[in-house]
């Protein structure tokens, strides 16, 4: 029949037609470069398998890859397919393309179309083992061979009629019971070469990558059982946690008899949930992180290659429209009703992320990190880059950077922005790990407050995008330049560590970023403090090569601060930057320079500054030492101490120490005579003040400033009168003027003193610089002639002197007779005839009394007298003993008093007094014990003494041991102020050679130690007989 024929080449077309669309879906999988589609095969087996759930509404899938014989068998057991099934699986007709069109409610995922076919990339040859049943008809149980090996159409259609004869062989099964829904009544055996091989091992390594989200995601899928690998997957529990709109599904990962619980949160919507791992570590929630191949989008299975898609979750739906590959969703800018769907469940999606990130913000979850991640928008033929970002990234990021998600190093959860729009958060940014612990660490101990926590810096580093990485070294070293100073980041830095610590760590921080390094070598950045703890940059700075912190000081004086451009000496940069170098040496130059240009004041204070500097050369420079002591004794403090350095400017040295010689001269002018100048220096008596000032002018004449003796307006040697003349104005006294003769000469208007240089100072001047006495003789001579009128005129003045002249004359008639030989031939010149006839008178008086007595000359009338003074003076200079001068002389019984008063010292000077006086010896002897008590327990605190064996020698005297020597001390009170030595024992202990102290103390102040030094300051003593000296 003509009808058979035309079903015949409609047969032909149908299979012409199957077979052509087989070879170009076979083809584009072999030749596509789609790395994907070898990932897709165990979603699609597992799409199958959950489309068919048996009649519990479940399904259990089972896999096993047996690598040594190359099988891979893929199981379920779910329920039994339909006729149309296996003949659409053999024709390649997906059940999508026909079923569920438009059901919205329950999207088919699809069945035995491309996305099967891509289960061939495993093998081209697949054995199916399963059950099929149409309506009421029995059970049957069909084998049958799909293959797509063919490379043209007439191979495919013949492999095609190969698989429905083999499911016409279908065995019918009468029995009701052979059929178990439990079983694995379902097979697709796949043999493998060795590329299927790589694609099994992929497949099922994405599954165990991915299974917990499926299994969250389709509830149907019951169990997973990878048989090889003995594991088991299946969902344990749900649980309702306190996230609004959220479950957190436990699937148990059981192999052999270790059991492992993974947790996953779905925050849900009606049609779009979010999901990520979550665990519980110490009683906190803490969000775990995605594998970097994991893919994002999920329509109930993975669509493989979307694991670098934008969202930081994993986003699903099964509404969702994915491409034909299944490798993403469309998100183009077309317009299409599947396109804005997926917008709009896109949208919903963000808006479940952040529900979710507020919550985990304020209930304290940690691992936050781990989902905010937003990967770099990728350029996809499925997507607009534009639309992603505009829509969902920045929203994404405007949820993060707002939201209190980072815990800081200080423990306090805080933005990544703050309410301002401004970054808060510094994240450390730079590639290498190592280096960004050393940048934490550093900056951790300046913003604290404004680094994550230690532990958390690499994962904010890995999840944030670039904006927000923003502290790497060049913003640090910014950070730096603003404080300005160290005594601001002193400020700023934690307690315990110093600013020039923390720079050092800096600068060997930097060495790890040339860029860095480089910009700060040749001045870009102020980030190096100069000596006054200023930032500078490199360029305004020199290396201080060793010098003299006085040299830096005096510089300064003269308005010049050098530590403004020197380098600070405790940073340690000479790895990074040569700088040029400058020494004491050249600071001396520009002091030297300055000086030419500065005012009388400010070289006062250089000069002053640089005569106390010395080093080892210039130790022993008496030149310096005198001045320096002569300056203390005018200007007090001025000078005190010294300065040790390494360099000394002889040219500086010599001009100090003219200055201050000529200082000193003018201060002692300014007082005008010897008697204003020991008064206000406080010297003990003119003639100490005159024995100084004999020194100081020895001084300038033997180092040539001799020329400070003779300066008009600053005369400062002294005439006999004490008053301050130049050298020019001053004539030696040969020591031979009698003294009362320049009385005398002074008296008739001649004061010769006023021209003779005082006797204390040495000064050699010129041979005609020399007063005698015959240089009076012209005014005296002149005088006594004038004045020479018996006595008619003459006031009782005029007589006095002329009386003196006499007496001098009659006095040292030898010296008289060459001085005034004129005067000698006519001393009657002198006499008054009043006063002769009354000198007559007491003459006669005085020849009486010598007759009296029995006296023959005035010698011997002299002796009478000067014995009858002394007894008289004995008696009125004898002291009484009283217990002040008991406990100055350490007397502390009557029998040591006896002994004391055997001395000439004592009976000389002191009343003898018996037991019945009653001194009170026991205050004595308290006083003293006190005094032994005190000294002992003040040397016990100094550690160079050593008091464990204290050996008394007397009893003022101890032995004690000093630096492990043995020493002597003597103990005495001193409430009285002084001490009397006349105890032979103490007399001798200092004169022992063993060293020797001399300790007083008077029950207030702490006890004072003696010296020798000090003993001849307190007494005066300054000359020392040596004739008996050994």
């Amino acid at each position: 029949m003509y009808s058979d024929r035309i079903f015949e080449e409609r047969q032909d077309a149908h299979d012409a037609h199957v077979a052509n669309k087989i070879i170009d879906m076979m083809d584009k999988l072999r030749l596509s470069a789609n790395t994907n589609s070898p990932r897709r095969w165990i979603w699609e087996l597992l799409q199958n398998a959950k489309d068919v759930c048996n009649s519990t509404g479940k399904v259990k899938v089972k896999v096993h890859l047996d690598e040594e014989d190359g099988i891979l068998e893929f199981s379920h057991n779910g329920k039994p397919f339909s006729t149309k099934n296996v003949v659409f699986l053999i024709e390649q007709v997906s059940t999508k393309e026909r079923d569920n069109i438009g059901d919205d409610k329950d999207k088919a995922t699809g069945k035995f179309g491309t996305g099967f076919l891509t289960t061939h990339l495993l093998s081209e040859v697949v054995l199916i083992n399963g059950y099929l049943r149409d309506d009421k008809d029995p059970i049957r149980r069909f084998k049958i061979t799909v293959d797509r090996s063919g490379k043209n159409k007439e191979e495919i259609i013949k492999a095609i009629h190969k698989s429905f004869k083999e499911l016409e062989k279908s065995e019918v099964i009468n029995d009701p019971n052979y059929y178990d829904s439990d079983e694995y009544n379902t097979t697709f055996r796949y043999v493998l070469n060795k590329k299927g091989l790589e694609v099994a091992k992929i497949g099922i390594k994405d599954l165990k990558m991915s299974v917990p989200y499926v299994l969250a995601f389709t509830p149907k899928i019951e169990e997973i059982y990878i048989q090889n690998e003995n594991i088991r997957y299946s969902l344990y529990e749900e649980i309702n946690p306190k996230v609004p709109n959220s479950i957190v599904y436990n699937m148990k990962e059981v192999q052999g008899t270790t059991i492992k619980n993974k947790y996953v949160l779905l925050v849900k919507d009606k049609f779009v949930s979010i999901a990520t791992p979550i665990e519980v570590r110490n009683e906190k929630i803490w969000i775990k992180s995605f594998n970097e191949m994991q893919p994002k989008i999920f329509c109930e299975f993975p669509l493989v290659g979307t694991n670098d898609f934008t969202f930081p979750l994993i986003v699903n739906s099964k509404l969702f429209n994915p491409t034909e590959p299944r490798d993403g969703i469309f998100l183009t800018n077309n317009e299409n009703e599947k396109i804005e769907e997926n917008k709009r469940l896109i949208l919903i999606a963000c808006n479940l992320y952040e529900s979710l990130l507020n919550y985990a913000s304020i209930n304290g979850w940690l691992g936050i990190y781990n989902i905010t991640n937003i990967n770099r928008v990728q350029a996809k033929e499925w997507l607009s880059t534009e639309w992603l970002k505009e829509n969902i990234v920045n929203k994404l990021k405007e949820y993060i950077k707002y939201y209190p998600i980072i815990d800081n190093a200080l423990g306090k959860r805080i933005a990544l922005y703050n309410s301002n729009g401004k970054m808060q958060v510094e994240i450390p940014n730079q590639f290498d790990e190592e280096v960004r612990n050393y940048i934490w660490e550093l900056s951790s101990k300046l913003i604290p407050n404004e680094l994550p926590c230690k532990e958390d810096i690499h994962y904010w580093y890995n999840s944030l995008w670039s904006e927000c990485k923003n502290l790497d070294l060049k913003r640090l070293t910014n950070k730096i330049e603003q404080l300005q100073d160290k005594v601001t980041l002193d400020f700023e830095l934690e307690e315990g560590i110093t600013s020039e610590e923390w720079l050092n760590e800096y600068y060997e921080l930097i060495k790890n970023d040339k860029g860095i390094a480089d910009d700060i070598a040749i001045g870009k950045y102020a980030v190096l403090p100069n000596q006054n703890g200023v930032f500078r940059k490199s360029t305004e700075l020199l290396f201080d090569d060793e010098i003299d912190k006085e040299y830096k000081e005096i510089l300064n004086l003269l308005g010049e601060d050098c530590k403004e451009y020197l380098l600070d000496k405790n940073i340690d940069i000479d790895d990074l930057i040569k700088f040029e170098k400058i020494n004491s040496d050249s600071i001396i130059l520009k002091i030297e320079k300055k000086l030419k240009h500065e005012s009388d004041e400010g070289k006062t204070k250089v000069y002053s500054y640089i005569l106390v500097l010395y080093n080892e050369e210039h130790k022993k420079y008496n030149k310096q030492i005198k001045i320096i002591d002569f300056a203390n004794k005018i200007f007090g403090d001025l000078l005190q101490g010294g300065e040790r350095v390494k360099s000394i400017s002889m040219e500086l040295l010599e001009s100090s120490i003219k200055h201050m010689s000529t200082r000193i001269a003018d201060t002692i002018s300014n007082e005008q005579n010897i008697y204003n100048f020991a008064n206000h220096f406080e010297f003990k008596s003119n003639n100490e003040a005159l024995e100084w000032l004999k020194n100081f002018i020895e001084y300038l004449v033997d180092y040539d400033f001799d020329n400070l003796l003779n300066k008009s307006v600053r005369p400062i040697l002294p005439n006999q009168n004490g008053c301050f003349v130049i050298k020019d104005d001053l004539f030696l006294d040969d020591g031979e003027i009698d003294e009362e003769l320049k009385d005398i000469a002074t008296e008739i208007g001649y004061d010769i003193r006023n021209e003779l240089l005082d006797k204390m100072i040495f000064l050699k001047l010129p041979e005609n610089r020399e007063r005698h006495a015959k240089d009076l003789a012209d005014s005296i001579v002149r005088f006594v002639k004038s004045n020479y009128s018996n006595g008619v005129n003459q006031t009782e003045d005029i007589k006095l002197v002329l009386k003196k002249i006499l007496i001098w004359i009659d006095e040292n008639i030898y010296i008289a007779k060459k001085v005034f030989p004129e005067i000698c031939e006519h001393k009657y010149w002198l006499y008054d005839d009043k006063e002769i006839a009354l000198n007559i008178k007491k003459a006669e008086a005085y020849d009486v009394l010598m007759k009296k007595y029995n006296i023959e000359n005035t010698e011997s009338l002299e002796k009478v007298l000067q014995y009858k003074q002394a007894e008289d003076l004995e008696v009125a200079l004898k002291e009484n003993i009283t217990e002040d001068l008991l406990i100055q002389s350490g007397i502390d019984s009557h029998e040591a008093l006896q002994v004391a008063m055997d001395s000439s010292f004592f009976a000389d000077n002191f009343m003898h007094i018996s037991e019945s006086d009653g001194l009170k010896f026991d205050y004595v002897n308290e006083i003293l014990e006190r005094s032994r008590k005190n000294v002992m327990d003040y040397l016990q605190d100094k550690k160079e003494y050593d008091l464990s064996s204290v050996l008394k020698i007397d009893k003022t005297i101890y032995m004690i041991k000093k630096n492990d020597e043995e020493i002597y001390i003597i103990i005495r009170p001193s409430d009285y102020g002084q001490v009397i030595l006349y105890y032979d024992s103490e007399k001798d202990i200092l004169d022992y050679e063993k060293d020797w102290e001399l300790w007083v103390e008077d029950g207030i102040n702490s006890p004072q130690r003696i010296t020798f030094g000090k003993m001849l300051k307190l007494t005066g003593i300054n000359k020392i007989p040596l004739k008996k000296v050994r």
